[in-house]
Formats: C-alpha cells, structure tokens, sequence
C-alpha cells in the first residue's frame, strides 16, 4: 500500500558505483562492509542500512551505505574520503513509500510494483523535468535461527 510522507534531511555514508543488475548483490554486501569498517575507525554509529538509485540505463547508478546523524558527518570525513567513500546529503524531501515483508529475491518484483504504482500519482513536472531519486532502507533481516522470516524493507521515491 502506497503512502505519501515528508522525509527529513539526511546524510548517507557509503559506495557510490554504476554497476550492471547482475553486479547488485555483491556490491551490497561490499558496500555494507566496507562502509561499516569505515564508520567504525571513525567511531561513528551507523544508522539504517541503504541504497538509493539515481539513473536506470543499462548500468545502475547506486549508493550504498549507512545514513549517519548531522552530528557526526565531520568526523567521518576523512575517514570516508581517504577510503574513497562518498558523502551525500539529502534534502528534505515529498516522497512515496511502501513496505516490502519478503525476502530479499522477492524485493525486484515489489519495486516494479511499486514504481508502477508512483507513476500512476499525477506530478506537478508531467515533463519530467526533476528525475525521481529512489531509494530502500532494510529496516530488518531475519535472524540465523529464522532465515525464512523478518525482512523489512522501506521502498520510497522522491516526489516533485
């Protein structure tokens, strides 16, 4: 079910790539890892894990990352910047939302779902003028005794 809120600005921390379909799975968990050692020697807490897409051509233009509080950016600057991370700030922002409870193989067909779900809302920029910024924050994963069960995952899209 399709959702209309005010996202708050935010900072991400992360893997910026342009990487094929194919690449996505294992860019995640790099991504993850990577930036997570990163936040961790800048003894920064991370927030919730995610992934925004910028452009779909044939290559997919990704961040993946950790947000992290307005407070801490300076101190994972350098951190981040010496290991060739990105920092990106998001403004706040109108955005349409849906909740995922599958696993993660079922996530591309609920986002197809749900973009074509967004497009159906009628837009103030009909020419497309401002590209949507899509993006999913995995709010939880199941645990090693249940794999089967507990994933959360929050798909939103930027609204004009």
């Amino acid at each position: 079910m399709l959702e209309f809120v005010e996202v708050p600005q935010r900072y991400v921390v992360g893997v910026r790539r342009q990487v094929s379909a194919e690449e996505l799975s294992d860019l995640h968990e790099h991504a993850f890892n990577e930036t997570a050692e990163v936040l961790a020697q800048a003894q920064a807490q991370p927030g919730t894990s995610c992934c925004y897409f910028f452009a779909a051509t044939p290559q997919v233009d990704l961040l993946a990352g950790f947000e992290v509080p307005v407070e801490q950016v300076a101190q994972v600057q350098e951190a981040a910047t010496a290991r060739g991370l990105a920092i990106h700030r998001f403004p706040p922002s109108a955005a349409a939302k849906a909740v995922h409870n599958d696993s993660y193989e079922s996530l591309p067909d609920a986002r197809q779902a749900f973009t074509a779900e967004v497009a159906q809302v009628p837009s103030e920029h009909p020419d497309g003028a401002l590209a949507p910024i899509s993006w999913e924050e995995y709010v939880s994963v199941p645990s090693e005794d249940n794999p089967s069960a507990g994933y959360v995952t929050e798909l939103y899209q930027s609204l004009p």
